[in-house]
């Protein structure tokens, strides 16, 4: 158990897995928070109106993407959280970069022409465009040629071109640049094996050249697979939460080593929770059951500056089917959207107060009540 240390909440106390025990240390130091029932959300739902919004519910590729880029109306078209909060931050003065070590993601998105493309990183890190293999590679470099090529420009250059050739050449540019940057990043702390953590490790040492790249707010995507549990739901947790715990801990032990960790924030979102009502498993006998697909569920957000030790949102009383929230199989209907935890890291990052209903287009269709403000979050 760990106490909710919230007199607004319906619960005294709620459980926290045991196979989280690093989150739990950094609850009872108050660099964690945890947030009840909150999911992707257009408006207030209920019951009675839940189909009728515009939420593609227990769609992984649709439920991912609205989370990614919550704006579900699509007011700024093509953008992500993280893309248009770096818009305003750019705006406000601020050097920003985004990264993604997962992919392109949407997440990261601006809008065209307020900042630079984000960055696309694998977990290895970032190697030169057309690498030479060893010191007796004869393959001539052919980046010279390339931006000349792109840099040609005569009085008739068609609009599209030039701007096609300006963007490959920027990104030659802004690659290289990160590249040379990089080479000499490394981490001190031994980081388990596996994808969230070598994503983590690419996160720590592009972290680690802030200074050097001029940086005032770096944003980064990363992510993780194996949590579509419809069989060996508990097991597959169980493994996943070591991994987790493992990788969060290292990550956290890198950031403070080298003074971070005060100046961060890590927000975990899923697209949607899953049903408290497992299946019958794969064998349609109860053995090996799992969970299928929901919407709400509970997410946590660590960080050196946080007010944590706090359990916000509110868990569901009443989880039968004759009560306000639950649907069929025990998928809830949120009551804290998306918007809320972004409602309070938004301002703590920088974004100007009056720019927060372009950072979130969705806020203005929810109540103050159930969006959380910076000072509810950080000291």
């Amino acid at each position: 158990d760990i106490p909710t240390n919230n007199g607004k909440h319906v619960c005294s106390s709620v459980g926290l897995h045991r196979n989280l025990p690093f989150l739990k240390e950094l609850y009872d130091i108050d660099q964690a928070l945890f947030i009840c029932n909150a999911g992707l959300m257009q408006f207030p739902a209920t019951k009675d109106d839940y189909e009728d919004i515009n939420v593609p519910l227990f769609s992984h590729n649709s439920m991912s993407k609205g989370t990614k880029r919550v704006d579900l109306d699509d007011e700024i078209s093509g953008t992500g959280v993280l893309g248009r909060m770096r818009d305003k931050l750019s705006e406000a003065g601020y050097s920003t970069n985004a990264f993604s070590i997962s992919g392109s993601q949407p997440s990261v998105i601006g809008s065209p022409g307020v900042t630079k493309a984000p960055i696309t990183l694998s977990s290895s890190g970032l190697q030169k465009l057309l690498p030479r293999r060893n010191n007796d590679d004869l393959t001539p470099n052919l980046v010279p040629y390339i931006l000349s090529l792109n840099n040609a420009t005569s009085i008739d250059s068609p609009f599209m071109s030039e701007t096609w050739s300006a963007k490959v050449s920027d990104a030659i540019y802004q690659r290289e640049e990160l590249a040379d940057t990089l080479e000499t990043a490394s981490v001190t702390t031994e980081f388990p094996s596996g994808r969230l953590c070598d994503q983590l490790v690419t996160v720590a040492k592009v972290m680690s050249t802030n200074q050097d790249r001029g940086s005032d707010r770096d944003l980064f995507h990363v992510s993780d697979g194996g949590w579509d549990t419809h069989s060996n739901a508990i097991a597959r947790m169980e493994d996943n939460f070591d991994e987790v715990n493992a990788c969060l801990g290292a990550f956290v032990e890198e950031l403070t080593a080298t003074g971070l960790w005060e100046s961060t924030v890590l927000v975990q979102f899923s697209e949607f929770g899953r049903t408290l009502d497992p299946n019958s498993g794969p064998n349609n006998d109860g053995t090996e059951k799992g969970a299928d697909h929901a919407w709400g569920g509970n997410h946590f957000v660590i960080g050196g500056s946080l007010k944590g030790g706090q359990v916000l949102g509110q868990y569901p009383t009443d989880f039968t089917e004759s009560g306000p929230l639950a649907l069929r199989r025990g998928r809830i209907i949120p009551t804290t959207p998306w918007d809320s935890t972004w409602n309070a890291i938004a301002p703590w990052a920088g974004v100007p107060a009056e720019d927060l209903n372009y950072v979130l287009p969705m806020k203005k269709n929810f109540d103050s009540s159930v969006l959380f403000t910076e000072t509810e979050f950080f000291n």
